[in-house]
Protein backbone atom coordinates (compact mmCIF):
# COMPACT_ATOMS: atom_id res chain seq x y z
CA UNK A 1 0.00 0.00 0.00
CA UNK A 2 1.58 3.39 -0.99
CA UNK A 3 0.52 6.03 1.77
CA UNK A 4 0.51 9.75 0.82
CA UNK A 5 3.78 11.24 1.92
CA UNK A 6 2.47 14.58 3.40
CA UNK A 7 1.24 14.31 7.07
CA UNK A 8 0.11 16.65 9.54
CA UNK A 9 1.94 15.79 12.72
CA UNK A 10 1.01 17.47 15.84
CA UNK A 11 2.27 17.37 19.82
CA UNK A 12 0.61 18.11 22.93
CA UNK A 13 3.01 17.40 25.59
CA UNK A 14 4.92 13.78 25.23
CA UNK A 15 1.56 12.72 22.92
CA UNK A 16 1.74 12.69 19.45
CA UNK A 17 -0.82 12.85 16.84
CA UNK A 18 -1.26 12.69 13.13
CA UNK A 19 -3.60 13.53 9.80
CA UNK A 20 -3.23 13.19 6.12
CA UNK A 21 -3.15 16.73 4.80
CA UNK A 22 -4.73 17.75 1.44
CA UNK A 23 -5.02 21.41 -0.26
CA UNK A 24 -7.05 19.59 -2.42
CA UNK A 25 -10.61 20.41 -0.66
CA UNK A 26 -12.43 17.75 2.09
CA UNK A 27 -13.45 15.40 -0.40
CA UNK A 28 -10.01 14.61 -1.47
CA UNK A 29 -9.27 14.44 2.45
CA UNK A 30 -11.88 11.75 2.62
CA UNK A 31 -10.44 10.25 -0.88
CA UNK A 32 -7.21 9.66 1.26
CA UNK A 33 -8.42 8.35 4.78
CA UNK A 34 -10.56 5.54 2.50
CA UNK A 35 -7.92 4.18 0.45
CA UNK A 36 -5.84 4.01 3.73
CA UNK A 37 -8.43 1.73 5.29
CA UNK A 38 -9.23 -0.21 2.02
CA UNK A 39 -12.60 1.22 2.43
CA UNK A 40 -15.32 2.98 -0.09
CA UNK A 41 -15.95 6.18 0.35
CA UNK A 42 -19.80 5.85 0.97
CA UNK A 43 -18.65 3.50 4.22
CA UNK A 44 -16.58 6.69 5.93
CA UNK A 45 -18.03 10.26 8.08
CA UNK A 46 -14.45 11.81 9.15
CA UNK A 47 -14.53 15.33 10.78
CA UNK A 48 -11.76 17.50 9.13
CA UNK A 49 -10.64 21.18 9.80
CA UNK A 50 -8.39 23.38 7.53
CA UNK A 51 -5.39 25.08 8.56
CA UNK A 52 -4.61 28.65 8.07
CA UNK A 53 -2.87 27.62 4.94
CA UNK A 54 -5.91 25.69 3.14
CA UNK A 55 -4.83 22.73 4.18
CA UNK A 56 -7.79 20.55 5.21
CA UNK A 57 -6.72 17.77 7.65
CA UNK A 58 -8.45 15.19 10.04
CA UNK A 59 -9.48 16.37 13.13
CA UNK A 60 -11.88 15.04 15.59
CA UNK A 61 -12.88 17.35 18.96
CA UNK A 62 -13.85 14.07 21.21
CA UNK A 63 -10.13 12.97 22.10
CA UNK A 64 -8.87 15.32 24.35
CA UNK A 65 -6.24 17.15 22.33
CA UNK A 66 -8.23 20.52 21.96
CA UNK A 67 -4.63 22.16 20.62
CA UNK A 68 -1.27 20.59 20.07
CA UNK A 69 1.87 22.64 21.24
CA UNK A 70 3.40 22.41 18.32
CA UNK A 71 2.55 21.15 14.67
CA UNK A 72 4.33 20.73 11.39
CA UNK A 73 3.33 19.81 7.70
CA UNK A 74 5.74 17.37 7.04
CA UNK A 75 6.20 15.34 3.66
CA UNK A 76 7.93 11.47 3.56
CA UNK A 77 9.86 9.82 0.82
CA UNK A 78 8.13 7.27 -0.53
CA UNK A 79 8.42 4.43 0.62
CA UNK A 80 10.43 5.21 3.58
CA UNK A 81 10.78 2.41 6.70
CA UNK A 82 9.40 3.03 10.32
CA UNK A 83 12.53 4.08 11.60
CA UNK A 84 13.11 6.89 8.77
CA UNK A 85 9.53 8.38 9.67
CA UNK A 86 10.70 8.19 13.32
CA UNK A 87 13.80 9.99 12.71
CA UNK A 88 12.06 12.50 10.60
CA UNK A 89 9.54 13.67 12.81
CA UNK A 90 12.00 13.67 15.70
CA UNK A 91 14.59 15.63 14.27
CA UNK A 92 11.12 18.52 13.16
CA UNK A 93 10.42 18.25 16.71
CA UNK A 94 13.37 18.59 18.38
CA UNK A 95 14.67 21.74 16.27
CA UNK A 96 11.76 23.97 17.66
CA UNK A 97 13.52 23.36 21.13
CA UNK A 98 10.76 21.68 22.84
Amino acid sequence: MTIDPELLIERQGDRYRWSFATKDGAFALLDKAAKFLGIDQSQLLVGFRTLDDGTCVLHDDRVGFESSDDSALITFKVPSTEAEIAGQIRRRFSTKGS
